[in-house]
């Protein structure tokens, strides 16, 4: 038995990406935040929102990550939390987030997917 569907984790990390992508274009326009990629100090309103967003797709990653896996749909969103940390942490390298925003991205990421994969679960969908 193959507990780890990378198609699944792929379709979950698509979907974090997209969600993300898409709430931060909407944030860009409604707030006049347009992001937060420069090595400048930056206020700490917009790496909330930045924050919030990036959750926000964690969880829809996790339940579609669930959702699309035939076999051990919780596995597989926790394997798509490893890679949202793996390349969370290759941009924090390049970045200068402060110190409490990368201790909440890191630390929330993994909590973010698995209740993703589990509302997933819980809505009765799994057969």
């Amino acid at each position: 038995m193959n507990r780890l569907d990378v198609l699944a984790v792929l379709k979950g990390l698509g979907a974090n990406i997209l969600l993300s992508l898409a709430l931060g274009l909407i944030a860009s326009f409604v707030a006049g935040y347009i992001g937060v990629i420069s090595k400048q100090p930056v206020a700490a309103l917009p790496l909330v929102v930045s924050l919030g967003i990036g959750l926000m797709g964690a969880f829809a990653g996790g339940y579609v990550a669930a959702h699309s896996a035939p076999q051990e749909p919780m596995f597989n969103a926790i394997a798509l939390s490893i890679v949202i940390i793996v390349i969370g942490a290759v941009l924090a390298f390049f970045s200068s987030f402060p110190l409490w925003y990368n201790i909440a991205s890191f630390g929330l990421v993994v909590p973010f997917t698995y209740a993703g994969g589990y509302f997933y679960l819980k809505k009765g969908v799994r057969t």
